[in-house]
């Protein structure tokens, strides 16, 4: 499936006692779905390993790096361009699709996190949404309505 090592131990990685939810099977089902996938190229794909595995080396918790492995490969599905080919009007509108579709705040910022945080490196473009706050999504929006600090 991947010849990065970090991807392999992940595909590999059995269920740890303390993981109630089991996540690791979360991620590992969303690393497969994601090599499944007859929508996105060998080359998208990667791209999409290569993020989960620079959100691993930031230290961001199994069962988020397994949802966003579901989310990315989702929203990159819907996006229907390739990541490098897609442009800024291509994102806004994978943006709009996702406000539109009727999810709860949270997930639509979460969404947009994943779209900001994945294709603003790939596009050198402005992000299009907050980044996830440990204080939820409400305190989250609340501070993206803030004034920049003037440092």
């Amino acid at each position: 499936m991947g010849t990065n090592p970090g991807y392999t131990e992940l595909m590999e990685k059995r269920k740890e006692a303390d993981d109630v939810y089991d996540y690791s099977y979360a991620l590992r089902n969303s690393l497969k779905r994601l090599g499944e996938s007859k929508i996105l190229s060998e080359g998208d794909k990667d791209i999409i390993r290569e993020f989960l595995e620079h959100l691993r080396a930031k230290r961001v918790s199994t069962g988020r790096l397994a949802k966003y492995g579901f989310t990315i490969r989702r929203l990159t599905e819907h996006l229907r361009v390739p990541i490098r080919d897609a442009g800024r009007k291509d994102i806004e509108r994978l943006s709009i699709w996702v406000q539109e579709q009727g999810y709860s705040p949270h997930t639509i910022q979460d969404s947009l996190f994943a779209i900001s945080s994945h294709a603003a490196p790939v596009l050198r473009c402005l992000p299009l949404g907050p980044a996830p706050s440990k204080y939820g999504p409400r305190r989250a929006a609340n501070l993206a309505h803030q004034p920049p600090l003037n440092r």
